[in-house]
């Protein structure tokens, strides 16, 4: 490419090309972008001896340490960073500098640098704004972090006490009636416990999930032992409920069912999905825990034969102090799809085509790097 084509070229890109001159005067290479004669009329009036003291007063500046630049023969460019100048007509354009040398030449380019600085410009100001409400974002919710500890740490002295007094009062001789309300009362005690753990585990997941999720490779959890485990630790409450809980059949143990997450939570999102259906499961019921592959994707599914999800609860299933069926407040499927989509996953519920409910994670397969 020629050189009058290329700054022929640069001129239409509104990019000024000027020359120092042995003499250490200026001189513009090609063609006056318009925007130079409007906003520096009087400079321009010579192009063949520019005078670059009658721009502004940031250029002049600049050029005492583009002069050094050029002197010592720097490799690359060293650019001004741009500034403002006012229009006749009051109207302020952004440009830029920058100094470089092409062999023994001395080049200064200034730029025109129009809308897509401001739109630049524009999303750096939204970016930062956006940071500085993360930040209160995250001092807010560890403010509330540490409430909540305070708060379950006097939940959990008072339940302490409430479970002595029960163990108490269970060595003591009881009444048929007086066992019935002791077993209501270690019941509710259950309830509670089970409360305030949920408590915990939701807003300690609420809170890191504002942060990066990074995934180790030696640490990556696999869905298939994650569920064993978890099916094997709840053998004994599917058994007080009378309750077949059970692998699915069809499950291909001989394959690795490596996914996105964390082993000891996700052992507790599938925990808590399982134990909600055994809870709702009738008598010689069947819970089905599955897994399936669809190649991007694992997705775990949990089938119960209870009664479904009321229709009026299903929009709020997975929200912060949802309702439940009971009239609660829980938090275990807020926890968990808290988690599920900081591993970049999905969680959901659909009713059974006959009775029953079946709830789904969809998490990211691990590929080895």
């Amino acid at each position: 490419m020629s050189e009058a084509l290329l700054t022929d070229l640069l001129a239409a890109l509104d990019v000024m090309v000027i020359e120092r001159l042995p003499d250490s005067s200026f001189t513009v290479v090609g063609n006056i972008p318009a925007w130079f004669t409007w906003l520096y009329t009087d400079a321009a009036a010579n192009p063949q001896q520019l005078r670059l003291d009658l721009t502004s007063p940031f250029l002049e500046n600049f050029l005492v340490d583009a002069e050094a630049f050029w002197n010592e023969s720097r490799p690359g460019q060293l650019k001004s960073g741009s500034w403002e100048e006012k229009g006749p007509s009051g109207k302020e354009d952004n440009l830029e500098a920058a100094a470089l040398c092409l062999g023994d030449r001395k080049i200064l380019l200034i730029e025109l640098l129009g809308i897509a600085h401001e739109e630049r410009r524009r999303l750096l100001q939204i970016a930062r704004e956006k940071a500085l409400l993360q930040s209160q974002l995250i001092k807010e919710t560890q403010k509330k972090e540490i409430l909540l500890h305070c708060i379950a740490h006097d939940l959990v002295g008072l339940l302490m006490g409430v479970r002595v007094s029960l163990s108490l009062l269970g060595s003591e001789s009881l009444s048929p009636t007086g066992k019935d309300y002791l077993t209501m009362g270690q019941r509710q005690y259950n309830q509670q416990e089970r409360l305030v753990n949920d408590i915990v585990q939701a807003f300690s997941a609420e809170m890191e999930s504002l942060g990066t999720f990074k995934l180790e490779a030696d640490k990556v959890p696999n869905l298939l032992s994650c569920t064993r485990q978890v099916i094997n630790e709840l053998t004994a409450m599917a058994s007080l409920h009378k309750v077949n809980l059970q692998l699915d059949p069809a499950t291909d143990c001989h394959r690795e069912w490596k996914v996105v997450g964390e082993r000891l939570r996700l052992q507790r999102v599938i925990l808590n999905l399982i134990e909600n259906a055994l809870r709702v499961g009738p008598p010689f019921s069947v819970v089905n825990v599955s897994l399936h592959d669809d190649g991007v994707n694992v997705i775990l599914t949990v089938e119960d034969e209870g009664a479904g999800v009321a229709a009026e609860l299903v929009g709020t299933l997975f929200q912060k102090f949802a309702p439940t069926k009971s009239g609660q407040y829980g938090f275990g499927l807020y926890f968990c799809r808290i988690m599920v989509e900081r591993w970049g996953g999905t969680i959901g519920y659909a009713p059974r085509p006959n009775r029953g409910s079946r709830f789904w994670v969809k998490l990211p397969k691990f590929i080895s790097p």
